[in-house]
């Protein structure tokens, strides 16, 4: 009997963290029962120079919209009888799109691991506020499911009149993430993240610096080196790749995440903690959003809701081995029970199928 077609529509190709672990990672469960297309809207080349810290030429976002445009318009219910998006087909761009899914009669599901809606709602570009405010809320309500990686996104789902809502976080295949079992005292601190995100770093970049004046530690930034602290803080730049996020991650013995508490942050899915309870490393992060959902404050980390609890929670975990072994082990264990790519599969699944028609 022939499979049924999927076709995957995310924002990026595999390069991309967020479309690797919201798509990517379920094409192999997905195609032992269907067939799998893939689609990105950006190209490696666009991924590399956003990683790089430039911003990517007009004709390279153009290109990228002729070929989603090309590709929607020309789709099939026939032929195609599911559609996986992440966030939106076209960025910046009304919902025009999605509606020629629907009037093909080609169902979609809608995918969301970021605020992209505040993106609109809360810009400050008049134009952007006034034609694309209500933009992702149509998306959602149009999708046959929609699927959020937390709560505050879960929340917002509901405003868009959708009931089929599913929260799934943004998980790991915890075999590909080997765990740290030795901590010695030459304590390496790791932060995962990118040129735009790098403003969370410089938010404590006072508490680094105090610590760095009476304990030894080195802090190796990942996927960011538009960041410029401190030269009194031991710090290296390390571009990312798919092995600095994975195996090599347990060459730490810390994994930091401080935010901002704002919308935008609190749309956020907290993957990279994950990623460092994955390894068996203790994390330190701010109280925003998903990171309280995630860490166990006191078990498998601590969260912090001012510069006073980073300072004292940092310095305890630079002077306690045992503790960063003990909080190490404990994320582990939360990782494989929730975090993990046998955690959603069966969902994930059940909702592909269910919004095919379940036929």
């Amino acid at each position: 009997m022939k499979k049924k077609k999927i076709l995957l529509l995310p924002k990026y190709t595999k390069k991309g963290p967020s479309s690797r672990y919201r798509l990517y990672q379920y094409i192999p469960i997905l195609s032992e029962k269907y067939s799998v297309e893939v689609s990105p809207f950006f190209s490696d080349n666009y991924i590399s120079q956003l990683l790089k810290g430039f911003k990517p030429s007009i004709f390279s976002a153009l290109f990228s919209f002729i070929k989603r445009a090309l590709k929607v318009i020309l789709l099939s219910a026939r032929n195609t009888k599911l559609v996986l998006i992440e966030y939106e087909l076209v960025p910046y761009f009304p919902s025009i799109f999605e509606s020629i899914l629907t009037w093909k009669g080609i169902r979609y599901v809608s995918i969301y691991d970021d605020a992209v809606f505040h993106r609109y709602d809360k810009s400050t570009n008049l134009f952007i506020k006034t034609f694309l405010a209500k933009k992702v809320k149509n998306v959602m309500k149009k999708s046959a499911a929609v699927i959020v990686g937390n709560k505050y996104l879960f929340e917002y789902a509901k405003t868009s009149s959708q009931s089929n809502i599913f929260l799934i976080p943004t998980v790991v295949n915890p075999d590909l993430y080997p765990h740290k079992k030795d901590f010695s005292d030459n304590i390496k601190v790791v932060w995962i993240g990118s040129p735009s995100t790098s403003k969370y770093l410089k938010k404590i970049e006072g508490i680094l610096l105090r610590l760095s004046e009476s304990h030894s530690f080195e802090l190796d930034i990942i996927g960011a080196r538009n960041v410029d602290l401190n030269k009194n803080i031991r710090h290296a730049q390390i571009d990312f790749d798919e092995t600095n996020e994975s195996s090599n991650l347990s060459d730490y013995d810390i994994g930091i995440m401080p935010l901002f508490n704002s919308e935008w942050e609190l749309g956020k899915c907290g993957f990279k903690l994950i990623q460092y309870m994955a390894s068996g490393l203790p994390t330190i992060a701010d109280s925003v959003g998903a990171n309280s959902e995630i860490i166990i404050n006191g078990e498998t980390g601590f969260l912090c809701n001012s510069d006073k609890e980073w300072l004292k929670n940092f310095e305890m975990l630079l002077t306690n081995k045992k503790l960063r072994q003990e909080f190490g082990s404990n994320g582990v264990k939360r990782v494989r029970k929730l975090y993990s790519l046998n955690s959603t599969k069966e969902i994930f699944l059940k909702i592909v199928h269910e919004s095919i028609g379940g036929v």
